[in-house]
């Protein structure tokens, strides 16, 4: 981590109004929001099988 501290905190030289877009969890909060949305879709069926 400490080699890579510069590449990992580029973010931060963007303009305030900007970190909310680009915030790094922002991108993976929103990929699991997805996957659970869309799990809990399949999990369940309007009618029983057959």
């Amino acid at each position: 981590m400490d080699a890579a501290k510069t590449e990992v905190l580029a973010f931060t030289a963007f303009p305030r109004a900007h970190l909310q877009r680009i915030w790094p969890t922002n991108p993976l909060e929103r990929v699991n929001k997805e996957i659970n949305r869309r799990a809990r879709l399949v999990g369940s069926s309007p009618t029983p099988p057959r």
